[in-house]
């Protein structure tokens, strides 16, 4: 096997396209002329952090079950405990960033659902007010780390391709 799965394709791109997507909906929201616009815009972003956070578990469990193909020439130790951290922060940051959204829109008493579906209050207006602008602050600093992140895995993908002339960029592309 020297690529990936069509469906870790799908998955992969799918996913960096929804990331991509809300990032672009939340740093952008202020550039619509009309207030009307920015309240959808955060909407949007709301139902793509959703988005993210139901398809990481299925992306998660995907690979648990699914073999990775090898890096062609293979990866130094160093090589490798690096991507694995890189890869791990990446998937946790995809978990814990719509978690922190769903518990600081719920500890202003918004309702948060997904597609119409709402999901069960974990964090009450009553309970959670005193968190709120704490819990917003952690989800705006982990955005920011993420798109750091999401900078550094695509500049390692083009030295992996560039440089290094290994598979691991070949191994995404369709």
């Amino acid at each position: 096997m020297e690529q990936y799965n069509r469906t870790y394709k799908v998955l992969h791109w799918g996913m960096a396209f929804v990331v991509l997507a809300a990032i672009a909906l939340v740093e952008f929201k202020d550039l619509l002329p009309e207030k009307a616009m920015r309240h959808e815009a955060v909407a949007l972003h709301i139902q793509a952090g959703l988005c993210v956070f139901f398809l990481v578990w299925v992306r998660l469990a995907w690979r648990s079950i699914h073999a990775v193909p090898p890096i062609l020439p293979p990866l130094s130790r160093m090589q490798k405990a690096a991507a694995h951290v890189v890869h791990g922060g990446l998937y946790m940051m995809m978990a814990l960033l719509p978690f922190l959204g769903i518990l600081a829109l719920q500890s202003k008493g918004r309702a948060v659902s997904l597609m119409g579906m709402q999901l069960p209050v974990l964090l009450d207006e009553q309970k959670g007010l005193p968190y709120s602008l704490s819990l917003r602050s952690y989800h705006e600093l982990l955005g920011n780390f993420l798109m750091a992140v999401i900078a550094l895995h695509v500049l390692s993908a083009f030295v992996h391709h560039l440089l290094r002339q290994d598979n691991t960029l070949k191994r995404m592309l369709p």
